[in-house]
């Protein structure tokens, strides 16, 4: 994020002085690789594994990644995985200013005992961390690149549950057999949120259907996102899902 906007902002005063294109692209590639080298910097980068995630596709590495998304909330943050399979359930947690890089890894759904309203065997489910779901208006929950992976077998019915949520991307994403029961994003009062180069295979339709939604944009308002009741203290105030984009 930190080197897409300030790119953007080299190229508009370049735009705004007169010489040539050449420079022009001599001055960019310059200062966009000093802005690749400070981005590396300001983003501290975890890896699951430190955290004690196995990714054999069999053990429950749920808590390890909850808490590699909780480490250094105050700062941004880059949490990569390895090229493997980890079997997770249960809730993860998301936090704003995240990059989740996959690298090829794909996070399975272990769970066997599923109920699509209660959260405690729900199966496998992204959603807000606590704090920001009191939290009104856009951007309670913002900033997040998930990139370069699969979600593989997610069948509670809903995948992701963002609430507030803006400028989040998925980013060369495969959701595989996740859609079992009604879709794969709830998305409930968000603004900006992107789906580029990403998949959606697999999904089952039920006999009373003739489609299956992927992606529900949704109201902030407590019909749209019911999954926990009220005991999180939701802010609903009745805000639309706008600027969803999906390309490639």
């Amino acid at each position: 994020y930190i080197k897409n906007n300030l790119s953007n902002a080299i190229r508009d005063l370049l735009d705004s002085m007169d010489h040539s294109g050449e420079l022009d692209d001599i001055i960019t590639e310059a200062i966009s690789s000093s802005i690749t080298i400070l981005e590396s910097k300001l983003s501290e980068v975890y890896d699951v594994a430190e955290f004690g995630a196995i990714g054999d596709g069999f053990t429950d590495d749920s808590s390890a990644i909850n808490t590699a998304l909780a480490t250094n909330l105050n700062d941004n943050k880059v949490i990569k995985f390895q090229n493997k399979v980890y079997g997770a359930k249960g809730t993860i947690r998301l936090y704003s200013n995240t990059v989740i890089d996959l690298n090829n890894a794909t996070i399975k759904d272990i769970e066997t005992n599923y109920n699509d309203i209660n959260r405690d065997s729900a199966g496998l489910r992204f959603m807000n961390n606590v704090t920001s779901v009191s939290q009104p208006g856009y951007g309670a929950l913002k900033n997040i690149l998930v990139k370069n992976g699969t979600f593989e077998g997610c069948k509670c019915g809903v995948l992701f549950a963002l609430f507030h949520g803006e400028n989040i991307e998925f980013n060369n994403v495969t959701f595989s057999n996740c859609c079992m029961g009604t879709h794969i994003f709830d998305l409930g009062g968000c603004k900006n949120i992107r789906f580029i180069n990403c998949k959606f295979s697999g999904c089952s339709l039920p006999s009373d259907l003739t489609y299956r939604e992927m992606i529900q944009p949704d109201y902030a308002h407590y019909r749209g996102l019911p999954y926990w009741g009220n005991e999180l203290n939701y802010a609903y105030d009745e805000l639309p899902t706008v600027d969803l984009l999906v390309e490639g």
